[in-house]
């Protein structure tokens, strides 16, 4: 098991490819990019599409089968982060 980094687009809505059975564990900005970490099975070789929501304050949810992630603020901005389950 290790911990991998994976950027994020700022688009609202995303699809990111992760190693079968990955843990999200955070969401943050780092160095001007909006990053995901996930606790992940390195050895493990088939993929499964993991989506991610983008939802500033006020703004409406997507979805209401969401897992929240986390929650950030960029400069004047706040921005939550959630997984959007099937």
């Amino acid at each position: 098991m290790k911990v991998f980094k994976y950027n994020l687009d700022g688009i609202r809505l995303q699809t990111l490819l992760l190693p079968l059975r990955s843990e999200i564990l955070h969401v943050d900005e780092q160095n001007g990019t909006l990053c995901l970490w996930a606790k992940v099975d390195d050895m493990q070789l088939l993929t499964e599409p993991r989506k991610i929501a983008i939802v500033g304050t006020g703004h409406s949810l997507i979805n209401t089968n969401l897992k929240h992630i986390n929650t950030i603020q960029v400069d004047s901005m706040v921005f939550h982060f959630f997984e959007v389950l099937e």
